[in-house]
């Protein structure tokens, strides 16, 4: 992470030296800041490691279960995001909500949850029909999950804070109406998960339910994440 933190700002430094007069140009207007709204569709594969190894011990003790891996989660984005005036810096807040899901025959895994990230951005190389970004930006999040199965089932959250950092282009087909394209490195995971309701036994591992305390997969705090490579696609309106 840290490796990543100093490549962000080496490439914002040499971006904010290079591309001020250009930026400057084709900023909307040319004059004056611009705000704008978005909504988009993300996806990502985060690591679920501890719940598929959870999922891994019940299928080995239930054969018939058939449960699948966690595999791609979706996020729902929203923006608003303001162009400081004749400048290539803007301002982002994106609250955004996850949602990944894996089941079997009687087991149903869910995950879902939400993050909220102020994010700092440089328009590195734009002219009137595309616009090139870096971004990063710190935020929070918050994620629930659910283990449902035939013996008993369990609810529990986790937040944290975490880092994001990406690159992306905007398209303007006119003024108004843009299509934004970006790809991200988010670090947000949860080590730490308490448990909100529980009844019956969860069998694979899963060796403390009790609602109030931790939920612990053998012995160990049961760990779950947001982290990963999220690829995004939003629609962009300017005003």
């Amino acid at each position: 992470m840290n490796t990543l933190l100093k490549a962000l700002v080496v490439i914002f430094a040499v971006a904010t030296v290079t591309s001020q007069a250009e930026a400057q140009r084709y900023s909307r207007g040319g004059l004056g800041g611009a705000h704008s709204f978005g909504i988009g569709l993300g996806f990502m594969s985060p690591g679920q490691d501890d719940l598929d190894a959870h999922i891994n011990e019940t299928n080995n003790a239930n054969p018939g279960a058939n449960i699948g891996m966690f595999g791609t989660a979706y996020e729902v984005v929203l923006n608003y995001e303001y162009r400081m005036e004749n400048s290539i810096y803007a301002l982002q807040f994106r609250p955004t909500y996850f949602t990944s899901k894996a089941s079997g025959n009687g087991y149903k895994y869910e995950l879902s949850g939400y993050s909220f990230f102020p994010i700092f951005k440089i328009y590195a190389l734009e002219n009137e029909f595309i616009h090139f970004f870096f971004q990063t930006g710190v935020g929070y999040g918050q994620l629930s999950g659910t283990i449902n199965q035939p013996g008993g089932s369990v609810d529990y959250s986790g937040g944290a804070f975490g880092l994001l950092g990406g690159i992306g282009a905007q398209f303007c087909f006119t003024e108004s109406h843009c299509l934004v394209a970006e790809g991200n490195l988010r670090y947000l995971p949860f080590e730490r998960n308490l448990v909100d309701s529980t009844t019956g036994t969860v069998g694979g591992g899963i060796t403390q339910h009790t609602s109030g305390n931790e939920l612990e997969f053998n012995n160990n705090d049961l760990k779950t994440t947001m982290s990963g490579v999220q690829g995004l696609v939003t629609y962009q309106l300017k005003f």
